[in-house]
């Protein structure tokens, strides 16, 4: 528990830095998180970490690696949006690596999550060939999808069931705070400012990143 709370001071200090435009409160905070996280994931998982948890590990160090490369300076967005693309194809593979859930709650969300993330991209594909940067739409609309697939896997988890409903409810909040995350932080680089958008963008996605770690150590916990 010791790396969980080590991990929300180091979430509040990059806020702080982010509110306050103190970069090296950023340099520290950001990737401690992701960091940390990972200790804790590793250290409260059952020995040998069982598949699911493997991906999901993945996940949390392709996150990492995506924080690094979008807070270091020079444009290495592309960079980034890989290794978040990575984070997400893991976790979608951790999420439905042991069961599927019941076609009566899997499709419906399955329904919203590919609508929001159709208006989304066209939103963004709109602002892109406006501002003359359509060229980088076609890596956007990947991740777009990977994003939405992620999205409809965590949500559905409370469904699946192999997994406890506690847990399920907690990854299902976890997913849906990773998108919106992202959803603040496409609208605010791409289309117009939001005020306050980075800081809401970093707030919810440490909060997300936290409950999907704390969702699937719950479920392991059970198993």
């Amino acid at each position: 528990m010791l790396a969980l709370v080590f991990a929300v001071a180091a979430a509040v200090l990059d806020w702080v830095g982010v509110a306050r435009k103190r970069t090296s409160f950023e340099y520290v905070g950001k990737p401690a998180v992701l960091m940390l996280l990972i200790v804790w994931l590793l250290s409260q998982a059952p020995s040998p970490l069982p598949f699911p948890a493997t991906l999901f590990l993945i996940g949390l160090f392709a996150s990492l690696l995506g924080d690094i490369l979008l807070m270091v300076p020079g444009n290495r967005f592309l960079g980034g949006l890989t290794a978040f693309l990575v984070a997400n194809l893991a976790y979608i593979a951790a999420f439905n690596s042991s069961s599927l859930p019941p076609l009566v709650w899997g499709l419906p969300l399955a329904a919203i999550a590919a609508v929001t993330t159709a208006i989304l991209l066209d939103r963004v594909h709109r602002g892109l060939q406006s501002s003359g940067h359509g060229w980088v739409f076609p890596f956007i609309a990947f991740y777009g999808i990977a994003l939405g697939g992620m999205v409809w896997s965590a949500a559905a988890t409370p469904f699946r069931p192999t997994w406890p409903s506690t847990a399920g409810w907690v990854v299902g909040l976890g997913g849906v705070l990773f998108f919106v995350s992202d959803v603040t932080n496409m609208w605010n680089r791409f289309l117009q400012p939001v005020r306050g958008g980075r800081l809401t963008t970093h707030i919810l996605y440490h909060i997300g990143q936290i409950a999907l770690t704390s969702g699937m150590l719950l479920m392991l916990r059970a198993m």
